[in-house]
């Protein structure tokens, strides 16, 4: 298995978990694939941070759906805080990842009624190395870390992905952590995922 290039594929295979074929963090698992979304933006340079708030830039747009979809958002409505865009109604989100990856024969979903779907990822040996490739990044120095796989790890560690780090493992790496979690992108998500908490 290739690992996506897209941060969201990417984010959603780091939420599978391997042994009870489900997702984790279900609940927010939209908002932390729209943060990837705009995380994949800003690394390459279609959005820039225009004081907190994403502004599309002059390049032209990516060619991802996916990514083109939200990049053409923020084109049209122009300067929303980081966490508005992560918290914006879009109810298709996670399954337009899902159906993607499953397209792509990464993973395997099987329909259980009113239970969730059964997620089978394909390629588990594949799906392991890439965990812990990300998960090196709490132990590294950022300077020794991809840009692409410190990012995902980042949104990981804020929308709490235990399949990447438990409790006691971002306690441990408290220092490591905090930094990550201090980005604009994931710092917003932290904050919807709070906010919508406690609502």
């Amino acid at each position: 298995m290739d690992v996506p290039r897209t941060l969201p594929e990417r984010l959603f295979l780091l939420a599978c978990d391997l042994e009870r074929e489900r997702m984790t963090a279900r609940f927010d698992l939209g908002m932390a694939l729209r943060a990837a979304a705009l995380s994949d933006l800003l690394l390459d340079g279609y959005v820039e941070d225009a004081g907190g708030s994403p502004a599309a830039t002059r390049k032209p747009p990516p060619d991802d759906p996916f990514l083109l979809a939200a990049y053409e958002r923020i084109a049209a409505v122009g300067p929303r805080s980081w966490q508005r865009w992560i918290r914006r109604a879009e109810p298709g989100t996670v399954r337009t990842v899902r159906d993607r990856l499953e397209e792509a024969r990464q993973i395997r979903v099987e329909p259980r009624g009113l239970l969730p779907a059964r997620i089978t990822v394909r390629d588990r040996r594949a799906a392991k190395r890439h965990l812990a490739l990300v998960q090196t990044g709490l132990r590294r120095p950022p300077s020794r870390l991809d840009p692409r796989d410190e990012a995902v790890l980042a949104l990981a560690l804020a929308a709490r992905l235990r399949t990447v780090a438990t409790a006691f493992e971002r306690r441990r790496h408290a220092e490591r952590v905090r930094p990550l979690v201090a980005e604009p992108i994931p710092r917003a998500l932290r904050r919807a995922i709070r906010a919508r908490h406690n609502s």
